[in-house]
């Protein structure tokens, strides 16, 4: 199982899309996921952020399943002629890989400010991102995803601290209201 976290944006420059993920370490890949598109405005659109999964990302954190159980792995291993040694350093590997610190681009501020980057992208009013844990195909895999929309008011870095997995948090604001660069 691989984590991904998908972008979400109705932004019809997808040129400037991709220069203000890139600007900050991310990519904008185009991804068909059918049961994200169910979820989906019109004009909206789905992304993956990056060519590698999103593992171990502290988005949707609250509510992500413990560590797995190893231990029908471990009689398997001991069976197969696995020594102690061998296993409880594959153990302390499945750990490691369990626990991996969060990358320095994975704060709550670090996504609210770059879904406020996307929101100031010209003819944007909506931006957000829902993570997901794939057993299979990211464009093909079902799951029960709902949407959750806020206003660009709310505190963003603090809902994006209660997203869940298979949540789709997004930000919509009014582009009348939007100002026009000078």
């Amino acid at each position: 199982m691989c984590e991904f976290i998908s972008l979400i944006t109705d932004s019809p420059d997808i040129d400037r899309l991709k220069e203000a993920l890139a600007l900050r370490g991310r990519e904008a890949i185009a991804m068909a996921n059918p049961a994200i598109q169910r979820l989906l405005g019109p004009s909206e659109r789905q992304f993956r952020t990056r060519a590698n999964c999103d593992c171990g990302t502290s988005l949707g954190s609250s509510k992500r399943a413990p560590a797995p159980d190893l231990t029908k792995t471990i009689a398997a291993k001991i069976k197969s002629g696995w020594s102690k040694t061998k296993i409880d350093r594959w153990v302390a590997d499945q750990q490691k890989v369990h626990d991996r610190p969060k990358p320095r681009d994975d704060s709550y501020e670090y996504w609210a400010q770059l879904i406020d980057s996307l929101l100031a992208l010209p003819n944007t009013s909506t931006a957000g991102l829902i993570v997901h844990s794939y057993k299979g195909w990211v464009d093909h895999e079902e799951f029960p995803a709902r949407r959750r929309e806020i206003s660009p008011g709310q505190d963003l870095a603090e809902s994006l601290q209660r997203i869940q997995m298979d949540e789709m948090l997004v930000v919509r604001q009014d582009l009348s209201r939007k100002k026009k660069p000078a």
